[in-house]
């Protein structure tokens, strides 16, 4: 049996006169931003809100749960593993599926990381190599090789702002920053003591660069 229009208004007024209004779940009705639309502002006064992590003692980051509380150096961190020859193999079958379904050609795509992130990558190469011979020097010669991994921690910093800005120029930012949350983050977790101090300050100047 067919049933007009005008019958189905006439039920549903019906209805709300009896009070059997049908009801919405009030949580179907608001809009929840994509992760990757979130200003930067915006990820910093959510993460440093103890109520948005597991507690005031343990911070736990779980990027399928809450994949807006992970900065965006963070995820570009994760996913240079793939142009990283130690890593490059696992990290590409990983994300391999997301990269095409993002409408990207794989060859292009770690092509266009490799481009803009080369120098990176041989600056954390040297760094790892540094560190790797700590523990074979002597108390002055130590600090000495500690201050110069000091140095290249703050050179990677800068190299991988710039690495992103570019690869985001040359993939589309908004494209680039939903496959980081959409791809990326679900594969994260940060866990360590609640930070301390300015953290918001800490991450904006990461973010920023290190500058």
């Amino acid at each position: 049996m067919r049933v007009s229009a005008v019958a189905v208004t006439l039920i549903l007024a019906a209805a709300a006169l009896n009070g059997d209004e049908p009801r919405q779940d009030p949580r179907q009705r608001v809009t929840v931003k994509p992760a990757w639309e979130w200003s930067l502002e915006d990820r910093i006064a959510k993460r440093i809100d103890p109520a948005a992590t597991a507690g005031p003692i343990q911070f736990i980051v779980e990027g399928r749960r809450n994949p807006e509380l992970l900065m965006p150096f963070e995820l570009f961190g994760s996913v240079l593993g793939g142009i990283d020859p130690r890593f490059s193999d696992e990290v590409r079958t990983q994300y391999r599926e997301a990269v095409t379904s993002f409408g990207w050609k794989e060859e292009t795509f770690w092509r266009v990381l490799e481009s803009a992130a080369s120098e990176l990558l041989r600056t954390q190469t040297e760094s790892l190599g540094l560190q790797s011979r700590l523990s074979t020097l002597s108390p002055p010669d130590r600090r000495a090789m500690e201050m110069k991994i000091e140095e290249l921690d703050y050179k990677q910093c800068r190299l991988r702002a710039e690495a992103l800005r570019k690869v985001r120029t040359l993939l589309g930012r908004e494209t680039f920053d939903h496959f980081l949350y959409a791809a990326v983050a679900p594969q994260i977790s940060i866990s360590s003591q609640f930070p301390i101090g300015d953290e918001a300050g800490r991450l904006r100047f990461i973010e920023g660069g290190c500058r």
